[in-house]
Order: structure tokens, then sequence, then C-alpha cells
């Protein structure tokens, strides 16, 4: 049994927890009697065969970069089993706008109202106009995770906080929170559920900022959660996932945030106990290699 892990090296050498998150993955595989290949993407543009790679596929990462990467899956899965195929259906998945337009379009989930815009004066004119966006507001990266490039915007003054284009970022009404929730859901089901707290001063509570983490134990909410994101991950036929979701302070509703296909699970592990590489690699083993696990 071989399981080949593909990531992109760019990101493992800037991120410290994209390299525990794949060596975990590695461990646990090792553990369960798997050979076990870590492959960089950008290795196996121009290969005609992969035959060297793993049975199984797992892709550890949150989009598709390159239009050659799109025919790099395609190529794969005509000779392998790939882990989670949520990219081929959904090349755009990655994206903050069109994962809150696919929500607002084919669920009747509470989602957040989101805008892009080409250029400064069309944001400002739009604000100017418009009674459907105010401040405050958040910018976010439409690209991208951890809660990097998150701008709260007070005034227009503060469009100088900005760090990408304007074109690169999505713009929502900044929704008043005690925290947020990270939800991982592996093969439909809810493997548990995490709250997530920023340092005071901070807008975003992602673990990887510095936020606190607990596990959510809260029957009532914890039902009202799972059902959300487990309509999600159906939604975009996602094998694993990190659902993210916040709870409007202003009107008690849960409101979904994002999705992200190759979530992070440093801090949900220590919330929850869960050994997430671990799960991970037997649910593999079972529904992969059609194999009992000892």
């Amino acid at each position: 049994m071989k399981l080949s892990i593909i990531f992109r090296k760019e990101y493992w050498e800037s991120d410290d927890y994209s390299e525990w998150h794949v060596e975990e993955l590695k461990k646990s595989a090792l553990k369960k009697g798997f050979q076990v290949e870590i492959v960089d993407i950008s290795e196996i543009n121009e290969v005609r065969s992969f035959d060297f790679l793993g049975d199984v596929i797992f892709w550890r990462s949150s989009s598709l970069d390159k239009s050659w990467e799109k025919n790099t899956l395609y190529n794969i899965i005509d000779e392998k089993k790939l882990f989670s195929r949520a990219l081929l259906k959904f090349p755009y998945l990655s994206y903050k706008f069109f994962q809150q337009k696919v929500v607002s379009v084919k669920t009747g989930l509470n989602f957040i109202p989101t805008y892009v815009f080409k250029t400064k004066k069309q944001f400002l004119d739009f604000i100017s106009k418009s009674d459907i966006l105010d401040y405050p507001l958040i910018a976010k990266p439409n690209w991208g995770g951890e809660g990097k490039g998150v701008v709260k915007l007070e005034k227009s003054e503060d469009l100088k906080k900005l760090s990408l284009p304007i074109s690169e970022y999505v713009f929502q009404k900044f929704i008043l929170n005690k925290g947020d929730f990270r939800i991982l859901i592996l093969g439909g089901r809810v493997l548990g559920i995490m709250k997530r707290k920023g340092q005071a001063g901070n807008i975003v509570n992602n673990f990887s900022r510095g936020g606190g983490v607990w596990e959510v134990k809260d029957k009532r909410e914890i039902k009202v959660l799972s059902e959300i994101s487990i309509e999600i991950a159906k939604l975009f036929g996602m094998d694993f996932c990190g659902v993210d979701i916040i709870k409007s302070k202003e009107d008690g509703r849960y409101y979904f945030m994002e999705v992200n296909s190759a979530p992070q699970w440093m801090g949900f592990q220590k919330a929850t106990g869960l050994k997430v590489a671990d799960l991970i690699v037997e649910f593999m083993k079972k529904n992969f290699f059609n194999l009992n696990f000892n």
C-alpha cells in the first residue's frame, strides 16, 4: 500500500503549520503500514506517467493555482485513486466570493453578502451611493487562509491598510461576534467542533494567528453547526474539509464564512484531543483500499 501526499514546496518553506500537517499524515500512514511519498506538485508538471505515485493520492492543497495543475490532477485520476475530488468539480473552490455565491444560490443557509471591486473608485462609488454595504467592513484576500491579510475598514481612509490590489479582496459587512467555529468533516460526518476566539484587539479568531481554542460541547449548538457543515461539505462534494461558521451577536444567527478543502487541524487537535491524521488515514484505508484496519 502506497500513499502519495502532494503539496506545494513554496508553502512548506514559508509556513511551519503546513509542514507539521504533512508530517502528521506521514507518521500516521507509516504507523498503519503504508509506504509514504511526499511529492512537490512542481516536480510532476511535465510527467507523462504517474506509475511512481502511490495507489492513493492525498492532495494537500486548497487550490489549483495554475492551469497545468488541473490537467495534472485529471491525468492522475485516470490512473490513481484521489482523496477528495472537490477541486476538480469546483476549480474556483478556494475563492471566498465563489463559495459565498454558491451557498447563496444553492442553499437556504445564512450566507454573508460578499462583494468584489476592480478599482478603488468603483468601491468608493458603491459605498457612497448604496445602502447595501456600509462601514465597518471586513476586507479579506479572495484567495488564502489562516486569517492572513484580513483588515477591518472603519472609513474610506482605511483602504491604505490593504497590502494587495483592491481587486484581490472580497468585502463583507463586519459581523460582531464572540468568536467563530471550525467544524471538521470527514466522509460526510462531523469529527468535532471547536470554537476560536482571537486575542484582544485582533479581528481574526484563527489559531494560527494566536486565537484561543476550545471544544464545543453544547448539544443544541453542536446540532445546528453539524447540520450546516454537513450540508456545505455535501454541496461541494468534499471528503475532508473544515467549515467555518460565525454567530452574530446582533441577531443570534449562524452565518457560513468559508470552507477549506485542505484545513489545518493543529488547533482543532489541541481543543478536541482527536488525532486527526490517524482518522484520515483510517478513512482512506477503509474506503480506498477496501481493507479492515487492525
